[in-house]
């Protein structure tokens, strides 16, 4: 169900208010390379602006202080030490890579439940840093937050000195070659594989800064995160494999990233980027006992999967339609249960956003992401509504799939409904072939013609 809005939020994720002056002229001053460094205090307000069912909210007062175009931003309980330690690390990184990024640095120990990066802020959960976590966090910042997490994991390895091991033959059926994010999460992956991303990771980084240097390295780590560059990296990776142990892999082209306080992760393609709640689960699915609660928490495999499904069928329904410009910067919110977001979809046209309780409803609030500029205005809902409910089936494989299965019925036997179709149909039922006939026999079983209030009739009539 869309809803039109006519302001695009702030997708500012920090709110500075006044500092509190008394706490200010307490704090001391420090040098870093013959630089004085004069501490404030600001009070910080830590929420996600662009998603108003985000449950994720904190203020804390942090010590600021500034060096070139860098800002840092310590917890008071952070020693004077770690922090002249903190801010020498990080510019003597940034002299190497030969770059000077606009940055706001946070640490901290507990205020936040993990380390992330936002467009412009890297936030790094000191308490538990090894020097490898601190470097990755920040390239990650300087560069991109979706840059391929092993080519930036391996390069922090790299400069920390460590060593790569021949790690041997790969195992078959490996799932983890892409090296991304949740490769590297024990979650997703497990903590042997893991590990052993993290050395392939090291092993790539090394074989290619040795043949090419480390500055056209970090440019090919920079297009790693540009959905519309990141083949040149994947690329790279796949003539490693081929060279080095003489396998040939497809990569997916789908970009993870760190999800913060709120998501689990984030994943993205040329067409939109997927905000996962870390509370979601897909009701519909799960309902029906098709989905785990799990489903898209846990394994790689059904992650890239599904995604690079999703990426598919939005292509499939952008050149289906045809109606370029596309706005592609689309964000699309799986949101967490237990929140004030009821329904089961909504696309909010002004704020150029999707958000989810269940993944059954994706295709049909796409059509409208992508058709809805395109409408007479003022919007007619039947319209709208009917031309969703009519092609949401058209390429949603996941749409097609749970359909079949609630109503299949050796899933569901004691199901009188579902006995009476199988009768009429004489198999089982197919989406892709019945499902306007379904929502015709609908229509007239709830004797509901409303055009604007009956997603069954708008899906008929629009047939």
């Amino acid at each position: 169900m869309p809803k039109a809005e006519t302001s695009t939020p702030s997708s500012t994720v920090v709110e500075e208010t006044a500092s509190p002056t008394a706490e200010a002229a307490s704090i001391p001053t420090f040098k870093v390379d013959n630089e004085a460094l004069t501490y404030t205090t600001e009070r910080i307000v830590f929420k996600d602006k662009t998603n108003k069912y985000a449950s994720y909210s904190l203020m804390r007062d942090m010590e600021v202080c500034t060096v070139g175009q860098r800002t840092y931003y310590f917890e008071s309980v952070i020693s004077d030490a770690d922090r002249l330690e903190r801010i020498r690390l990080a510019e003597k990184l940034f002299e190497r890579c030969e770059i000077d990024p606009e940055l706001q640095i946070y640490l901290h120990t507990a205020t936040l439940p993990s380390t992330y990066i936002e467009e412009g802020r890297v936030y790094i959960r000191y308490s538990s840093m090894t020097e490898e976590d601190y470097i990755t966090a920040l390239l990650l910042g300087a560069f991109g937050a979706f840059c391929n997490y092993g080519m930036v994991r391996g390069f922090a390895c790299f400069l920390t000195g460590k060593t790569p091991e021949d790690i041997g033959k790969l195992p078959d059926d490996w799932t983890y070659y892409d090296l991304n994010y949740l490769c590297f999460r024990s979650a997703f992956s497990g903590k042997e594989e893991a590990t052993l991303c993290e050395m392939l990771a090291l092993l790539f980084t090394t074989n290619y800064v040795m043949e090419h240097g480390e500055l056209s390295y970090l440019d090919l780590l920079k297009k790693s995160g540009q959905p519309e560059e990141a083949e040149e990296a994947r690329d790279a990776l796949k003539d490693f494999y081929l060279g080095y142990y003489g396998v040939e892999v497809d990569l997916s082209p789908i970009l993870y990233a760190m999800g913060g306080p709120n998501y689990d992760y984030l994943a993205k393609c040329e067409y939109a980027c997927n905000y996962v709640d870390k509370r979601w689960i897909d009701q519909s699915a799960v309902g029906y006992g098709w989905r785990s609660e799990t489903h898209l928490h846990e394994n790689y495999a059904e992650v890239k999967d599904h995604f690079e499904l999703l990426r598919y069928e939005m292509h499939q329904y952008q050149e289906y339609f045809n109606l370029y410009p596309y706005r592609n910067d689309l964000r699309v919110y799986l949101v967490g249960k237990n929140t004030f977001f009821e329904e089961g979809g909504r696309y909010e046209n002004g704020a150029h956003c999707i958000f989810l309780r269940t993944l059954f409803l994706y295709s049909h609030e796409y059509v409208h992401s992508i058709t809805w500029d395109y409408l007479r205005s003022p919007i007619i809902q039947w319209q709208a509504e009917g031309l969703a409910a009519y092609y949401e089936i058209k390429y949603s494989k996941y749409l097609c799939e749970l359909r079949n299965y609630s109503r299949d019925l050796s899933n569901f036997p004691d199901s009188k409904w579902l006995q009476l179709l199988y009768e009429e149909y004489g198999r089982p039922f197919d989406a892709e072939k019945d499902w306007v006939n379904e929502c015709n026999r609908l229509t007239y079983f709830y004797d509901d013609y409303h055009l604007n209030q009956s997603w069954k009739f708008e899906n008929t009539y629009c047939a």
